[in-house]
C-alpha cells in the first residue's frame, strides 16, 4: 500500500519524504549514541585514573620508611599476584577439561564425581609439589638465597626450601582449594533441588573432608621425612 502511494506521487517528493526519514533517523541514533557512550566514557576515565592511582599508592606502600609496612606490603601485592595465577590456571585446566575430556551432555552425577576426582587429584598433586619443593639432600641444607632489603645493606638469608614451599606451594594450595569450593558448591546445589534442606549437611561434609585430608598428609608427610632419618 506504501508502495503504491509513492508511486503515485512525483519523484521530487518521495526524494523530500526519503531525505527527511533519513535525516529524523541520524538524528535520533546520533542522539541514542551520544547518551550512551557519556555514561561509558565517564565509566572508562574513572576506571583509567583509579588504576593509575593505584598503581601510584603501590610505589607509595613498598618504599615506606617504615619496615613493617614494606614487609607487609610485599607480602599482599605477593599474595595478590599469587591468587590470581592460581585463578587463571584453575580456569584453563577447567576449560581444558570441559571442552576436550569431558563428554558435552553429561549428567550432574557424572560432573559432581569428576569434580571431586579433579579436586583429590589436586590435592595429592600440591603435597608432591611441596614436598618436591622443600626436599633438599643433605649437602645442600645450608643452601640459601641472599636478599637485599631496599638500600639499607641488610641482607636476610632464606633458605631455598622456604622459599619454594612459600611460592609453589601457596600457588598449589590456591588451586586445590579452587577445585574444592567448585565441588562442594555444585554438591550443596546439586542437594538443595533434590532434598531441601539437606543442603546444612554439605558444609560439615567438606569440614569432615578436610579434617581427614589434612590428618592422612599429615601422617604421609611424617613417614617421608623419618624414612632417610634427616628433618629435611
Amino acid at each position: 500500500m506504501l508502495l503504491s502511494a509513492l508511486g503515485q506521487t512525483s519523484p521530487v517528493a518521495v526524494a523530500s519524504v526519503t531525505s527527511t526519514a533519513f535525516k529524523a533517523d541520524a538524528a535520533s541514533t546520533s542522539q541514542w549514541s551520544g547518551d550512551a557512550a557519556e555514561p561509558r566514557g565517564r565509566s572508562f576515565a574513572t576506571m583509567l585514573l583509579g588504576a593509575v592511582a593505584f598503581q601510584m599508592s603501590l610505589f607509595y606502600l613498598v618504599n615506606q620508611p617504615d619496615e613493617d609496612m614494606r614487609r607487609y606490603s610485599w607480602q599482599v601485592i605477593g599474595s595478590t599476584i599469587s591468587i590470581f595465577c592460581a585463578v587463571l590456571t584453575f580456569d584453563a585446566l577447567q576449560l581444558v577439561l570441559d571442552q576436550f575430556l569431558l563428554p558435552s551432555p553429561i549428567s550432574a552425577t557424572a560432573d559432581l564425581l569428576v569434580g571431586l576426582a579433579v579436586s583429590s587429584f589436586l590435592f595429592c598433586t600440591m603435597q608432591g609439589i611441596v614436598w618436591m619443593g622443600t626436599h633438599s639432600e643433605p649437602e645442600d641444607l645450608g643452601a640459601s638465597l641472599n636478599v637485599s632489603v631496599l638500600d639499607q645493606g641488610v641482607r636476610l638469608k632464606v633458605p631455598r626450601r622456604v622459599l619454594n614451599a612459600k611460592t609453589f606451594g601457596a600457588i598449589s594450595a590456591q588451586i586445590a582449594g579452587f577445585a574444592a569450593i567448585r565441588v562442594f558448591g555444585k554438591l550443596q546445589y546439586q542437594i538443595y533441588g533434590d532434598f531441601g534442606i539437606w543442603l546444612l549437611v554439605v558444609p560439615l561434609l567438606c569440614a569432615a573432608t578436610f579434617v581427614v585430608l589434612m590428618m592422612a598428609s599429615l601422617k604421609f608427610r611424617q613417614r617421608v621425612v623419618n624414612m632417610d632419618e634427616t628433618m629435611d
